[in-house]
């Protein structure tokens, strides 16, 4: 089936970055980073660097109610996966008159189909600049959700879908590991910081394939209005290679909020879970896979001690860590802990989150929002900053410490685009791979956990 279009013209890419070059640039290592005013994330990138399925895009917003399809006009991705299950949802600008996808295992054998449902969003304000600088702005008009449980699946197994009624509208996703299964290598691509419409994103899923992958852990900063040539519409078109890869774990960054309204409109919408678990709401949520839980935290929003949701944290690992299936425990949020880069020490975070860390088996915290790489070893915990996903890369030795004892905790760092493969195999090893955009091979580690 094909999934890509060709590439339009560049024109309209290459005008707008004239113009981000004459209002000038930044990233997040900037002291006003955490103003959504003075967020402005763009960079040369590879102007000739252009893929993903063509959207039909919204209707013109002079005239709303014309030319509008049930056509897939952003995904379709996957998310939510368990032992036994996966949710598809994609968006389109009317309600298609079969909610349904058909799917089969992917390495092959009958083929099931799964019904959904369509709800209804509004969209009040037309997000994104209008051409010249982007020919995919975001517009105002009623788009629906459209989503599909499948269920009664495979534990550990991966499954092909495609939309009923849209040809070519294809993924891939796969279930879980039950908690006993401890043979079977646990597989996640890593990645953060993404802003594809500056050309370095994609060419990360060319070298390291993510359907190599079981599931995509996202770090946080998924879109980048503020790199000017950048819109919803465009990212979902840009990172189909990835979405259609296998389920999409994302964390909440502070580019989620660069408008008013974005992170109700766009973000919740598209990657917020269907039911209101105690342990799963777009804030913080927790999954599991063959003993090793994973655990996504807000860094926006209080992490204070007694704030609800560090109290949940140190809480969900407590109640997971008496389970005799247990090994152990990855975390991962937006902002750091460490960094030699961010301009901002998290002190205060690290006096709150550290302790319950160091209490818990948790050999493993992943994070981004400094634009580049960096990866710690500190009391036993490694540290992985993995925000190069296509955001203007940062200066990641801004603030490297004078003193040589505290300098020498991070182990690696570089300011190039990467994503990360990480592997836990059977003998609770973590393997991780660190790529660049170019195909080289950046860092690799291997990391023992000791499970009692």
């Amino acid at each position: 089936m094909t999934h890509f279009a060709p590439r339009p013209s560049r024109l309209w890419f290459t005008f707008s970055l004239l113009l981000v070059a004459l209002a000038g640039c930044g990233d997040d290592s900037s002291p006003d980073a955490s103003s959504p005013d003075a967020m402005v994330d763009a960079g040369p990138g590879d102007a000739t660097v252009d893929t993903g399925r063509a959207d039909t895009g919204p209707a013109d917003s002079g005239s709303l109610d014309a030319g509008l399809t049930d056509v897939p006009e952003k995904g379709p991705w996957s998310l939510q996966p368990t032992t036994t299950g996966f949710i598809v949802r994609w968006e389109s600008q009317l309600a298609p008159a079969t909610v349904a996808v058909q799917y089969e295992p992917e390495a092959g054998g009958v083929m099931l189909e799964a019904a959904g449902s369509s709800t209804s969003r509004v969209i009040a304000e037309d997000y994104g600049p209008l051409p010249p600088l982007s020919m995919e702005p975001d517009l105002r008009g009623t788009y629906y959700i459209n989503e599909v449980e499948v269920t009664g699946l495979s534990p550990a197994t991966c499954y092909t879908y495609e939309i009923v009624d849209q040809a070519g509208f294809t993924g891939r996703a796969c279930t879980l590991h039950t908690s006993d299964d401890h043979t079977a290598p646990i597989v996640a691509y890593v990645v953060g910081d993404t802003n594809p419409a500056l050309g370095h994103t994609v060419p990360l899923f060319d070298h390291q394939d993510p359907r190599q992958a079981e599931f995509v852990i996202h770090v946080g900063d998924v879109q980048y209005y503020m790199s000017v040539v950048e819109s919803w519409q465009t990212w979902f078109r840009l990172m189909s290679p990835l979405l259609e890869a296998g389920p999409f774990m994302v964390c909440i960054g502070n580019h989620e909020m660069e408008k008013l309204d974005e992170l109700n409109d766009y973000y919740r919408p598209f990657f917020a879970p269907t039911s209101a678990e105690s342990d799963s709401t777009m804030d913080r949520y927790h999954y599991e896979s063959g003993g090793v839980h994973f655990l996504a935290l807000n860094s926006e929003i209080d992490m204070s001690a007694g704030s609800e949701q560090i109290t949940w944290f140190a809480a969900k690992l407590d109640e997971v860590e008496v389970d005799p299936n247990y090994r152990f425990s990855i975390v991962y949020f937006h902002r750091p802990l460490y960094s030699f880069g961010d301009y901002v020490p998290r002190t205060d975070a690290r006096s709150v989150i550290e302790p319950i860390l160091t209490s818990h088996r948790v050999p493993l915290v992943i994070a981004g929002h400094m634009h580049g790489y960096e990866r710690f070893e500190i009391g036993g915990i490694t540290h992985i900053t993995s925000a190069g996903g296509g955001g203007l890369i940062g200066n990641v030795d801004e603030h490297v410490p004078a003193d040589a004892a505290e300098a020498a905790v991070r182990v690696s760092s570089g300011g190039f685009y990467q994503s990360l493969m990480l592997t836990i195999d059977s003998d609770n090893i973590i393997h991780g791979v660190v790529m660049d955009d170019l195909g080289t091979v950046q860092d690799s580690f291997d990391k023992t956990v000791v499970v009692p």
